[in-house]
């Protein structure tokens, strides 16, 4: 039974999923119809950007990538030393809790998040948020929070993501990156092939293949590229770099000493893969949150989504065939 299970299982990937999959992917597809409803919202609501988060957006869209301190974000806030307060007493904490062992949580993979957790107001600031929303397009989600430590890979490999690869869960996504120590070429700087995201120059080189994404041979990247364009983020405390990760990256590679890093991951509002984002709202999160009176994006970035018919479909389907081949 297990057997006919798999054959039936991998018959639906081939030639169901993987079709509906790559449609979705197609730019008019994604825009117009994927996303019509956060396509609407963000222009109904359209951001006023100030000079920095014009430069921001401006970068994403040519490079894929774009670099800035916290406190040109968020000026006389002292948002850094509010981090590295939240961050120092839990240190001890660390530990490899996935596959990646190389990366150790402070969090559970999927955090509870606390109304008073700085990581999570930085992520959900309106800056922030109209920057995200202004480089995909649409009104987005807060999809992950990610707090942890990279540990030192000293005479090991690069693995998993260490890797060159591409993310496979949309067509743009952007990623908010802050450096919570410094960062050196010694314990894993963040990578970014410059023009690899939508767009980019670069974006047919090893493309994605929805609904997977693109993991190279070792070495095929700096082989067909220009050393220039390959962009290695070094950068002391309070570093934030955005990057669109459907593009190829890689990170967290450094042969000593250790990086402490928060992500903060945002897909588009209808987004292909999550039917529900990787955290949970702490029960005193929303009254407190709601107290602030943020914007409609911020509001939306966290409200639940909707999981489409064929969402449903494809998970009643996992369920019944093998619900451990794969994970959406």
């Amino acid at each position: 039974m297990k057997i006919i299970r798999k054959i039936l299982w991998k018959a639906y990937r081939i030639f169901v999923f993987k079709p509906y999959a790559m449609v979705s992917f197609i730019w008019p597809v994604w825009y117009y119809y994927v996303n019509r409803k956060s396509r609407q919202l963000f222009k109904l609501n359209p951001p006023k950007l100030n000079d920095i988060q014009n430069r921001i957006v401006s970068d994403l869209k040519k490079d894929g990538i774009a670099i800035a301190h916290i406190d040109e974000l968020f000026p006389g806030k002292n948002i850094l030393e509010k981090l590295q307060a939240y961050t120092n007493p839990i240190l001890k904490t660390a530990e490899a809790k996935t596959r990646k062992t190389f990366l150790e949580y402070l969090w559970e993979p999927i955090p509870i998040v606390e109304a008073r957790n700085p990581f999570a107001n930085a992520a959900l600031d309106n800056r922030v948020m109209d920057i995200v929303n202004s480089y995909i397009g649409v009104f987005s989600r807060l999809v992950s929070l990610i707090l942890n430590v990279t540990a030192p890979s000293e005479g090991q490999k690069a693995r998993s993501s260490q890797r060159w690869h591409r993310d496979s869960d949309d067509k743009k996504i952007c990623k908010m990156f802050i450096y919570v120590s410094d960062v050196s070429k010694e314990n894993g700087p963040f990578i970014y092939l410059l023009g690899s995201q939508y767009g980019g120059k670069l974006r047919k080189l090893f493309p994605q293949w929805p609904p997977a994404g693109s993991v190279p041979e070792r070495g095929a990247v700096e082989k067909k590229v220009a050393p220039e364009d390959i962009k290695v983020c070094l950068g002391k405390a309070g570093t934030v770099i955005f990057a669109d990760t459907s593009g190829l990256h890689q990170g967290g590679y450094g042969p000593s000493g250790k990086r402490v890093m928060f992500t903060a991951a945002y897909y588009a509002g209808d987004m292909f893969k999550f039917p529900k984002p990787r955290y949970t709202l702490a029960p005193e999160f929303l009254p407190e949150f709601e107290a602030s009176n943020p914007s409609k994006a911020v509001r939306y970035a966290i409200s639940e989504k909707e999981p489409r018919l064929f969402k449903k479909f494809h998970h009643a389907v996992k369920k019944i065939l093998n619900p451990k081949i794969l994970k959406l």
